[in-house]
Formats: C-alpha cells, sequence, structure tokens
C-alpha cells in the first residue's frame, strides 16, 4: 500500500497546476472518496485535501520568489477562484501576503509545505559561520538564462563556459569558490543565474568554524559528490525539504560553492568534489 500512496504522490505532484481535487485524484486511484482519504490520511498524517492545498500553496511562493510571474497568473495556475481568494489563501499559510512574500528582502520558509515524494536522502547539512568576501573581490562572473520547469531549475548549454573556467582555476590552486545567486527574469518562466568565480584561493576572512563573532555570516553547509543538474537538485530540496522543516529564513546574499575537484568532459556529467553554503538567519 506504501508503493500505492508513493506513486499517488507523485501523480499530485505532477498535476497540482492541472485544476487537481479530490475528485480527481479518487478517479485515478480508482478508490471510493471516503476511502483514498482514509488511506492518505494513515500514510501521511493530514488529508488529502489539506495537501493538496498546501502544496498548491507552498509551488506558488517558489514562484513569486524565483519568477516576475503576475500574480494573478499563479493564483489561475493553481486553480483560485480569484487572485483575492488566493491572497486570502496564501496570507493564512504563509502570515504574508503574496505581494509583500514577493518583495522581502529575506525568504522565510514558515509556511511552506515540502512535497511527500521520495527524491533521495537529504544531505548531511550542517550550520557554520563565517565572512563572505568583500564585491571588490577579483573574479569572473557568468550570467546566463535557464528555464523553470515544475518549479526546479533545469540546467542547460551555458555550462560549459562555467565548467571552463572552474577547470582554468583548478589548475593554478585546489580550491575554487563560486558565489552564486538565482534571481527572475523579465523572460517569462525564466529565471537569470549569475555565478561568480574568484580569481583568488583565500577568499574568505575566517575558518569555517561556529563562532561567536556576530560580523559573520551563518550559512548551511553540506557536501556533495555529484554532477551539477544533482548540485542542484540536492539545493533544491535543501531549501524546500531542510528549511521548510526546520522553520529557517534564508539570509542576505548568495550561495557559495566551494569546488575541490571536478573529473570528466565538459558537460552537466562531469562528477563535482567540493560544499555547498546557503545563508540563513542566525537560529
Amino acid at each position: 500500500m506504501n508503493g500505492f500512496i508513493s506513486d499517488l504522490i507523485l501523480w499530485i505532484e505532477k498535476n497540482l497546476d492541472n485544476n487537481i481535487n479530490i475528485d480527481s485524484v479518487a478517479k485515478k486511484s480508482g478508490y471510493s472518496k471516503w476511502h483514498l482519504q482514509r488511506l492518505f490520511s494513515r500514510h501521511n498524517g493530514i488529508s488529502l485535501a489539506s495537501y493538496i492545498r498546501k502544496r498548491k500553496l507552498s509551488e506558488a511562493a517558489l514562484l513569486l520568489k524565483m519568477t516576475k510571474m503576475p500574480i494573478i497568473d499563479i493564483a489561475e495556475r493553481y486553480d483560485f477562484s480569484s487572485q483575492q481568494a488566493f491572497t486570502r489563501a496564501f496570507a493564512s499559510q504563509f502570515n504574508f501576503s503574496p505581494s509583500r512574500y514577493r518583495s522581502s528582502l529575506y525568504w522565510s520558509f514558515h509556511g511552506f509545505y515540502a512535497s511527500s515524494k521520495c527524491s533521495g536522502y537529504l544531505p548531511s547539512i550542517k550550520e557554520v559561520e563565517f565572512q563572505p568576501p568583500s564585491n571588490t573581490s577579483s573574479g569572473c562572473n557568468h550570467i546566463y538564462l535557464n528555464l523553470l520547469i515544475d518549479n526546479e531549475l533545469c540546467y542547460f548549454g551555458q555550462w560549459g563556459r562555467v565548467s571552463n573556467e572552474i577547470h582554468k582555476e583548478l589548475s593554478k590552486k585546489k580550491t575554487v569558490w563560486i558565489a552564486e545567486v538565482v534571481e527572475p527574469s523579465e523572460l517569462y518562466g525564466f529565471v537569470e543565474i549569475q555565478s561568480f568565480i574568484y580569481k583568488t584561493e583565500n577568499v574568505f576572512s575566517a575558518d569555517f568554524k561556529i563562532s561567536d563573532n556576530h560580523s559573520c555570516n551563518s550559512y548551511l553547509q553540506f557536501d556533495f559528490i555529484c554532477n551539477y543538474n544533482e548540485l542542484h537538485k540536492k539545493r533544491h530540496d535543501v531549501y524546500t525539504k531542510f528549511l521548510s522543516k526546520e522553520k529557517k529564513t534564508r539570509g542576505l546574499g548568495r550561495d557559495f560553492i566551494k569546488i575541490t575537484s571536478i573529473e570528466g568532459e565538459c558537460t552537466s556529467n562531469q562528477l563535482l568534489s567540493g560544499s555547498y553554503f546557503i545563508p540563513v538567519v542566525r537560529s
């Protein structure tokens, strides 16, 4: 039965923007609405209707932060009868109106409800503190667009430029640091990615150790050995699952990527080793 519910959750996740409701899920499952809701609640600890609603609003939250899609379009995408109805439901779950949530400099994951689908285990995560480099540090900035599909980034094409730069820097030093930020693009359904590759190795003013220095910024760190696409899937899971579970708020500034090795051809399948850092508001 666990397999049946897991498959059903996958189907629900793929159809959140497809006018999905209890009736359509029951029809897909072949069970009566009463029996299906009983099974779903027993397995997930939440009613089917609540799961669908919370997941729709959480996916809407991602679109608010990652795109410039009009709020009315987001409301219609997730089957709300009006922008006002969407605003009321969103504020009830997140304690922010959609417009205020979008404009906030910080990204609160309080109220975010992560998908119950299985997408692998979360990496081991720890909170560290260090002072990020100044904006005057020398380096090479790469700016490119990528498509947002199913509210996850799909990386293509532009990785070669970044990969070549990493290879070049690793030939000169043991570690390459990248500062990365994802911002809304003017193009509908796209996001802008900025990857700044530092030219110097010792760009940080402190080791990665917990300290009492309040001038330092707090980051979540996870280590990785994977290709570029897998790295950003891990990043997506840490953002949507760990930050929401721990009720964290993303802080100001860029994510940082520490690359210690890169193997293979200059494609998205190259094997990368290193650590990823996400700024968070100190607990």
